[in-house]
């Protein structure tokens, strides 16, 4: 046989033994786990049927992961928002599939080619928040936070490594959607008392499946803005009833309003703003009637909602744009100033509000007092060199990458830019994903495949905009059973 052909073989068999391989372990794991279960004894009494339920559901777990990768990255991302307990389902699934992305060969990192720079950035800041760890005061609460702080980055890197086609985009946007969905659902049902009181709304305040309303109403503004694009530009929605989409836009911006987080109204208004500006000479008249029109109603809807639910006082409460707390925050954040121009290499990770000081409520702030200047620097680096390179495209062209557009991309990430001056953003799984998809959208990278009868190298483009399906293409060459999948 020729080298090329052996090559081929092995593919063949690795495609068929890989699925088989990870069946004979989940086969194996759900033994171990049983037998571990019966030496227990009364240690799990009370605990059975949560054992036999993940036991159960290891099978549909091992075929999702193995044939259909797709709808298990559209589960995962449907629980991005479940944070209320930790570890979030999220996280236990998402380890999984960095995993299996891995072995199967889905994750690739050869995608971060011609990405040198912003990867050195990165590094630099991962590096720096090293060093600053060894001078903290308390290094296991510090080495806690750091290790919380690698794993939110990973998520940036899954989606630059797995993401390459609209085809992997749609189940990881539409999972999340779906769970902005599902959390705002249960937020309604809470107002309307069909479930246990301060469960999904606290103090008048919705926080659906988050801990933190704060963090719950900015959480919904990428599926809005996905939502508004889809409304005229339909790419991943497509398919969706346009009436569908009007009423998911309605649920996710109630959702938003009913969280009363000054930061996150904030967020939309200029996520909103700076969409519409990027976009000004795009729209059509009937585009902008149709705006204006769905606006109104909107204002409508949530002035209905107000009344429904007795929040005008409330509303007026939280209207304003100082709140008695602020003092203490707006110290909290001159302390921290002071102690990072104190602290070259900062305080430690962390650390920040654990020495009697009131949080500071701010990314850059914290990041500043415990990072040190260069700690600062490397992210304010880090956050321009991921958002450049889509400005530039949205100058050149505003065609849609993967599914979404530069403009869409340039307003969310704006907006959250802006949200994290009041809001410490460092551990939100999605102000991460959204750094992902700016990672996601920067020009083409270079796949280098070796030549099978010499020592030179063949150099071909992927074009993740190219109107080609890239799954069928050279993807598609090198892992012909796993990626087409």
């Amino acid at each position: 046989m020729t080298p090329t052909a052996t090559e081929a073989a092995l593919k063949k068999i690795g495609d068929k033994v890989l699925p088989t391989l990870c069946l004979l372990t989940g086969l194996l794991a759900c033994i171990v786990l049983g037998a571990l279960t019966s030496l227990a004894g009364s240690t799990v009494s009370g605990r059975e049927p949560l054992i036999v339920l993940i036991l159960l559901a290891t099978w549909p777990f091992i075929y999702l992961a193995t044939k259909k990768f797709g709808w298990l990255t559209f589960i995962a991302f449907s629980l991005f928002g479940v944070v209320q307990i930790e570890p979030a389902p999220f996280d236990l699934l998402f380890v999984a599939m960095i995993l299996i992305g891995l072995l199967s060969g889905r994750i690739l990192v050869e995608r971060l080619q011609k990405s040198a720079i912003l990867n050195c950035i990165m590094w630099l800041f991962l590096t720096i928040t090293l060093i600053s760890f060894v001078f903290s005061a308390e290094i296991m609460h510090s080495l806690r936070y750091t290790f919380i702080t690698f794993y939110c980055i990973s998520i940036t890197y899954f989606l630059k490594l797995y993401i390459h086609s609209m085809a992997r985009m749609k189940p990881i946007m539409i999972g999340y959607l779906v769970g902005a969905l599902i959390s705002v659902g249960f937020v309604i049902l809470n107002y309307f008392g069909l479930t246990p009181p301060d469960t999904f709304v606290e103090q008048s305040r919705a926080r659906g499946l988050f801990k933190d309303s704060n963090v719950f109403g900015p959480f919904l503004i990428l599926p809005i803005l996905l939502l508004a694009e889809e409304m005229w530009r339909p790419a991943l929605l497509k398919k969706w009833p346009l009436g569908l989409r009007i009423l998911c836009l309605f649920v996710l911006s109630a959702g938003v309003f009913l969280s009363f987080s000054r930061a996150a109204w904030g967020n939309l208004l200029i996520t909103l703003l700076i969409y519409v500006m990027l976009n000004l000479k795009r729209f059509e008249a009937k585009h902008i009637r149709s705006t204006l029109w769905l606006s109104a109603v909107g204002v409508a809807t949530l002035l209905i909602v107000v009344v429904i639910f007795d929040l005008a006082d409330f509303l007026h409460y939280r209207a304003n744009v100082i709140q008695s707390y602020d003092d203490d925050r707006f110290g909290a954040q001159w302390s921290g100033i002071q102690l990072g121009l104190s602290n070259f290499v900062g305080i430690g990770p962390g650390m920040m509000d654990r020495n009697g000081l009131f949080a500071p409520h701010s990314l850059y702030i914290r990041t500043f007092a415990e990072h040190g200047i260069l700690g600062f620097l490397s992210l304010l680096g880090l956050l321009v060199t991921l958002i450049a390179p889509v400005i530039r495209l949205h100058i050149q062209t505003d065609e849609k990458r993967v599914g979404l557009s530069p403009s869409m991309m340039i307003a969310v990430a704006t907006g959250l830019y802006l949200n994290s001056f009041l809001i410490d953003t460092i551990h939100w799984r999605h102000f991460w994903f959204v750094l992902g998809l700016l990672w996601v959208m920067h020009p083409p990278y270079t796949l280098v495949q070796k030549s099978s009868t010499s020592r030179l190298k063949t150099q071909r483009v992927f074009q993740p905009n190219s109107a080609a399906e890239p799954d069928k293409t050279y993807l598609g060459e090198l892992y012909p059973n796993v990626l087409s999948k």
